[in-house]
């Protein structure tokens, strides 16, 4: 024992006898092998297990899937290349060089992309690749949204020609024909499809043969009919220009920049109403300054946002206090970005409430494009704003958010210029780096990133519309409490079955059958059960022609929410509406082909608070229906 040891010992043996005696009662026994406590091992043993399956819980949780964050296209050496995120290895989709702009359809099974002055269509591994328009040149393209239209083109030629066609080269919809002429040269410099797939909006431009322009404006073309309609014409379209930005969130508006280019760059940003009977049209600038224009500084809302409002997030354009211009981000004309930085790229977050961007300060060496920065900031401007990257020798550029909102994509260019894509999360940790990519300055030393890559990130299907009604979050219905006595009803005539009280009866009527508490009569009921023959079963459309006739009725106070009904393999999508006049809640599901409304009024329903909710018994009676088969006798 060494002479510390024997220190310690001689220290604190009295301090224990002592505190010992203190107590009044002083045990010595004599030490035994233990006898080994079997039960205890095995409950360790299964606390051990049950920690490490849940640390490897935690960890596959907090990496990235190819679920979650979907696939990049991107340019590599002049060929596009497709990786599955977040690090698969990458495989080329063409090799011939001279390829760029990729833009993926929306389901993610077909790629677009220029090859030279041609653009290429080709199926995601490779197969089935050709050349759109006869492989003449194209001016752009734009994909469907998949809830509309799937693996649907749209494209617009040199000479002024819009057409559709089918990812594989099939059903191609000539809808505008104006062509260029001896005498006047027609080109249409964008097209933008509509929230809900039925309309194209287009930008037009007319020049005669000294290239100077004689007509200027917007328009949409139905892609079901080929209907045209003129939404705005500039009244000088030798001075003023018209360039199309997209649609608003709600479809309702066309967004376009209009006028003269100004000194600190940008031009006035403009809404105008969509709606194909108005007689007249008036346009609301939308911002105070002018917005830059650029495809990404006009960000509207996401489809998968909870709000219905049409906000915007713009890059608008001003001049600094020595002169030099500079940018600021800026939603309802209310600053987002911090005074002393230009603000570029903003970006929101799937559910809407937050906001990243790219910040621009003064460089330390001087360089004229700056430090670029990625930031993250509540997008009421009121929240907390976080800076997420600080590395100098970089140069951060277009984030975008993944579907689930955990994950932020970004661009890179370093002091080189070589440029790479990166993975991080909103927190700021975390960095991963995806891809090294070939992307070319212009002459003011940004880059098209649009032209460099693109990503689809899951099969995230959004509404195709959202009509101008307040949308609750989706509502889930519950399983059934084991408290509730009830009985199944079974109305073979409609092929469905659900669990109802068990005291309450059933009646049927011609166009309906009736449920509630005895006696049942046309005035007292709750519950009414109806296939509506009339209504398509098609959510999305059911969705706006629902959404319309309420607002047509003037019911301005009526909510409604997603709604899943049905469980254990039988689950059917739907629609619930809050507030309506004669029930309290109404829902509307398609199941085979057919769709059924169920109206509900208390106890399944509750108004009494000034605010209805679906009560217990009214989630379990919806999570309860069933599909039956079909048969025209009654039970």
């Amino acid at each position: 024992m060494s002479n510390r040891a024997l220190r310690a010992i001689r220290l604190f043996f009295p301090l224990f006898v002592f505190s010992v005696l203190a107590c009044g009662v002083l045990d010595v026994g004599i030490e035994r092998t233990p006898v080994p406590d079997y039960a205890a091992t095995q409950t360790l043993t299964a606390l051990v297990a049950q920690n490490s399956a849940l640390t490897a819980r935690i960890s596959a949780l907090a990496t990235p899937t190819l679920r979650e964050l979907g696939k990049i296209a991107y340019v590599s050496n002049g060929n596009i290349w497709i990786k599955n995120l977040p690090a698969d290895t990458a495989w080329p989709l063409t090799s011939a060089g001279q390829n760029r702009e990729p833009k993926w359809a929306a389901s993610g099974n077909w790629l677009a992309y220029r090859s030279d002055r041609q653009v290429w269509i080709a199926a995601a591994d490779g197969t089935n690749a050709h050349a759109i328009n006869s492989g003449k040149p194209i001016q752009n393209f734009a994909w469907a949204l998949r809830t509309i239209l799937p693996d649907r083109l749209a494209y617009a030629t040199d000479s002024g020609i819009l057409r559709t066609e089918s990812a594989d080269g099939s059903s191609v919809v000539t809808l505008v024909t104006q062509t260029s002429t001896q005498n006047q040269i027609a080109q249409i410099q964008h097209i933008a499809w509509a929230p809900g797939g039925v309309w194209l909006a287009y930008d037009l431009s007319i020049s005669d043969n000294n290239r100077q322009p004689i007509y200027q404006g917007l328009w949409k073309v139905s892609t079901k009919t080929g209907e045209r309609v003129e939404l705005f014409s500039s009244n000088m379209p030798d001075r003023n220009d018209v360039v199309l930005s997209g649609w608003s969130l709600s479809g309702q508006s066309v967004l376009f920049w209009q006028g003269v280019a100004l000194p600190a760059g940008g031009l006035p940003f403009y809404a105008i109403s969509a709606e194909s009977d108005l007689p007249e049209r008036e346009s609301l600038q939308l911002s105070l300054k002018p917005v830059l224009v650029n495809s990404d500084a006009a960000a509207p809302l996401p489809p998968t946002t909870e709000t219905r409002d049409d906000l915007l997030a713009l890059v608008t354009t001003a001049t600094d206090p020595a002169g030099l211009p500079m940018t600021r981000l800026e939603v309802a004309n209310k600053p987002i970005s911090a005074e002393d930085s230009s603000a570029m790229f903003p970006a929101w977050s799937p559910n809407g409430k937050r906001l990243a961007y790219i910040a621009v300060t003064t460089s330390k060496d001087n360089n004229n494009l700056g430090q670029r920065h990625l930031i993250v900031t509540d997008a009421s401007g009121d929240g907390e704003t976080r800076q997420l990257t600080d590395d100098p020798i970089y140069r951060d550029d277009r984030p975008q958010w993944s579907a689930t909102g955990n994950y932020i994509l970004f661009a890179r260019l370093d002091r080189v210029g070589q440029a790479s894509l990166w993975l991080m999360n909103p927190e700021g940790t975390s960095p991963i780096k995806v891809e090294s990519v070939s992307a070319d300055a212009d002459l003011s030393g940004d880059v098209q990133w649009e032209l460099v890559w693109d990503w689809w990130r899951g099969a995230t299907e959004a509404p195709a519309a959202r009509p101008a009604v307040p949308e609750n979050p989706p509502f889930i219905v519950t399983d059934l409490p084991h408290s509730l006595r009830s009985k199944t009803f079974t109305f073979s005539e409609f092929g469905l079955s659900m669990n109802l009280p068990a005291d309450w009866e059933s009646t049927r009527y011609p166009d309906a059958i009736l449920a509630g508490s005895p006696p049942l009569n046309l005035q007292s009921w709750n519950l009414t059960l109806s296939a509506e023959t009339e209504l398509p079963a098609n959510l999305s459309m059911l969705t706006r022609i629902l959404t319309q006739h309420w607002q047509d009725e003037g019911l301005g106070n009526i909510s409604r929410a997603s709604i899943i009904v049905g469980q254990n393999g039988q689950q059917f999508p739907g629609i619930l509406f809050i507030g309506m006049p004669d029930s309290c809640a109404e829902v509307y599901v398609p199941i085979r082909g057919q769709t059924y409304r169920f109206a509900l009024r208390p106890p399944l329903c509750d108004n009494s608070r000034g605010q209805a909710h679906l009560t217990p018994l009214g989630q379990s009676l919806l999570a309860s229906v069933s599909s039956t088969s079909r048969n025209n006798s009654s039970q």
